[in-house]
């Protein structure tokens, strides 16, 4: 569904009398800059914009828009920086839950009884968890096989993470997540919501090259067993001056200073250069 429907969806409302019966909203406004759209045909709830969404209640007069629906999925897009109290609460259906990168807070109850859910990551940019916004519960009693993966900062807050199954994990200067609790590592933070572990570090470091087309498996690995902190790395005709610049792609550019240094790295082309003198 695209984004636009949204205002179509606004403007339609405006116009309906008090009198006409309610159809049925998939999207609408969820804080001064925050919007929502559910679709049906994925039973995706999607919530983007900018800024902290609005806190909503537990009665039926003040829950949140989207509370009725049967809501499998909920990606929070980046740019949200707050889940308000109550936004997700006792929605028995969700299965599924994405965080983005740059939210700060979690508001109470966000999450409350979501009891079919069996993996949440929490990103490390989160600052507060709200009180009984992870408490789960399956068949009446508290679920504690919901799996909280979690910076140690949030996991540690008293009364915000009612499970058992808390991970603390943290996230190293490339990017690979590691749990501390399972001593697993995961490419990105949708593998470990995915339970998909790649192992150890060098395994996950000689996938991730892989991905990036610069080695097979094999070779990848083999290479970085070889590896030493402060060796020059060469790799597909480009310089890399360590490890993270190599999983950064960012590669040695070597500036031309002299007609000597041109020289030496140029082919007799007959074409002129312009140099750039120090």
């Amino acid at each position: 569904m695209k984004k636009t429907a949204l205002w179509t969806a606004l403007l339609i409302g405006t116009s309906l009398s008090t009198n006409a019966v309610a159809e049925v909203i998939d999207s609408g406004t969820c804080g001064d800059d925050c919007y929502w759209e559910y679709d049906d045909d994925t039973a995706e709830l999607n919530v983007f914009g900018k800024g902290a969404m609005t806190d909503y209640g537990q009665s039926n007069l003040t829950r949140s828009p989207w509370s009725n629906y049967p809501v499998e999925t909920i990606n929070i897009e980046e740019g949200i920086t707050s889940i308000g109290n109550n936004a997700f609460y006792s929605m028995d259906d969700v299965t599924e839950v994405n965080l983005p990168n740059g939210l700060q807070s979690i508001g109470e109850y966000a999450f409350w009884s979501c009891d079919e859910l069996t993996r949440i990551v929490i990103p490390d940019t989160v600052g507060n968890v709200g009180n009984g916004a992870m408490a789960f519960y399956l068949a009446g009693a508290p679920n504690q096989a919901v799996a909280i993966y979690c910076p140690p900062s949030v996991c540690k807050f008293d009364g915000s993470v009612d499970s058992q199954y808390v991970y603390d994990y943290e996230k190293d200067e490339n990017g690979f997540y590691y749990s501390i609790d399972d001593d697993e590592y995961f490419l990105s933070s949708q593998d470990m919501l995915n339970g998909d572990s790649c192992g150890e570090l060098q395994e996950c470091q000689a996938t991730a090259l892989e991905n990036k087309g610069l080695c097979e498996w094999d070779d990848c690995y083999a290479f970085l067993d070889s590896y030493e902190a402060g060796d020059q790395i060469r790799m597909n005709g480009k310089n890399y001056a360590s490890l993270s610049d190599l999983f950064a792609g960012k590669y040695i550019v070597k500036r031309i200073y002299t007609v000597e240094e041109a020289a030496a790295v140029s082919k007799e082309t007959g074409n002129t250069f312009k140099l750039r003198y120090k």
